[in-house]
């Protein structure tokens, strides 16, 4: 799975690297000497104006254009000036700001064209309201694709998602693939699983989120005639599912699992994009192990 995310990543680090690489001192010599000339020929002018200006006013021939010319040799003045001094100094922030920006912003750039619209340090910050922003999407999604190990956390301990599901088979005629753990103990996958859950407490709290999410499926499965369950099909898997993915429509939520730590506990981000690089890598996951690597549920 991390020899498959490489390739996705690559353009991150090579905006990083041009950023680390970047050398600003250069830049600001460069730009400074550029702007060298312009400034030279400001400060002439500006001179000469004020000359003019002092001219005027010791003549006393003319107030008014004393009074122009002396502001306008004044703003010259002061730009030259200050170029010069922000020149002398070093540093140059605003130029120094503006050169870190550019790179940001071909960063922001990457990530965007790759599809990614939001990243959160832990799944579990802002929980509650990104589950409505979710019930919000659901409502008008036709396409449902849930993969996890449990799903009840991101999904089913929420009663109106649940109902969502339903609601999108009969109204919408819509479609929804579900794939889980196999909630039989003894399956590999699962029994692997809780192994690596460590603490007997954590164990039991896996096998309680898994048997609460088959009873919420049972109960939507209910709902539904012979023909709409053809739409709503749900699958377990023996294997090892190594992210969450949940799709609704053209935006998906993916939280990649770790051994040595919670779903809720592991970063998460949200993708956006029918045809973005990592919608579409996420989406070729859900697809293979919904395809090649599950089995109907509940069976016959």
């Amino acid at each position: 799975m991390g020899e498959r995310l490489t390739h996705i990543f690559d353009p991150i680090r090579e905006a990083r690297r041009r950023m680390q690489n970047l050398d600003l001192g250069r830049v600001r010599k460069n730009v400074f000497r550029r702007e060298t000339i312009p400034y030279v020929v400001f400060f002439v002018i500006g001179a000469w104006v004020s000359r003019e200006s002092y001219g005027f006013f010791v003549s006393g021939s003319n107030g008014f254009w004393s009074s122009i010319t002396s502001d306008f040799a004044a703003a010259i003045l002061t730009v030259v000036i200050l170029q010069a001094l922000w020149g002398l100094l070093g540093g140059d922030p605003l130029q120094n700001a503006i050169a870190r920006l550019s790179i940001s912003m071909e960063l922001i750039q990457d990530l965007k064209g790759m599809g990614f619209l939001r990243f959160l340090q832990r799944r579990e910050i802002n929980l509650e309201e990104r589950i409505e922003e979710r019930a919000s999407l659901a409502r008008k999604a036709r396409e449902f694709d849930l993969m996890g190990l449990t799903l009840w956390t991101e999904w089913f301990q929420d009663e109106e998602l649940s109902k969502e599901l339903v609601i999108a088979v009969k109204e919408r005629e819509g479609t929804v693939r579900i794939l889980l753990s196999n909630p039989d103990l003894n399956a590999p996958a699962t029994s692997l699983r809780l192994k690596t859950s460590g603490e007997k407490k954590k164990q039991k709290l896996f096998q309680g989120l898994l048997d609460s999410t088959t009873e919420q499926i049972k109960e939507l499965l209910d709902q539904l005639s012979h023909d709409e369950k053809k739409r709503f099909v749900v699958k377990v898997t023996d294997d090892i599912i190594y992210c969450s993915v949940i799709r609704m429509g053209n935006m998906m939520f993916v939280t990649n699992y770790t051994n040595h730590s919670v779903g809720n506990s592991t970063p998460a981000f949200q993708i956006g994009g029918e045809g973005t690089r990592v919608y579409e890598f996420y989406k070729r996951e859900f697809d293979t192990m919904f395809t090649y690597h599950g089995k109907t549920w509940p069976g016959p």
